[in-house]
């Protein structure tokens, strides 16, 4: 599951680069799954844009926390069984 949301958040950072239109189906999609995951980090950093595209930090700062719980999470099931 982590790695189906790392691929979530991943395409939504890719996206969010080449300026996606946001109103585009799949765009809207990708960011409508994420947003949830992504909405503890909103605000933490500023947010750089030039010419319509965006470079998320925040999405970035996701990605290696739910990285890192991950692996807690992993090493934490393989030391009970």
């Amino acid at each position: 599951m982590f790695g189906a949301l790392e691929s979530l958040l991943l395409l939504r950072v890719i996206l969010k680069l080449v300026a996606a239109n946001a109103s585009n189906p799949f765009a809207s999609l990708v960011y409508a799954l994420s947003d949830l995951f992504v909405w503890p980090f909103v605000g933490l950093t500023v947010t750089p844009a030039a010419g319509g595209m965006v470079i998320e930090i925040h999405t970035i700062i996701a990605m290696v926390v739910y990285a890192i719980l991950a692996w807690l999470l992993i090493s934490l099931v393989n030391v009970q069984g």
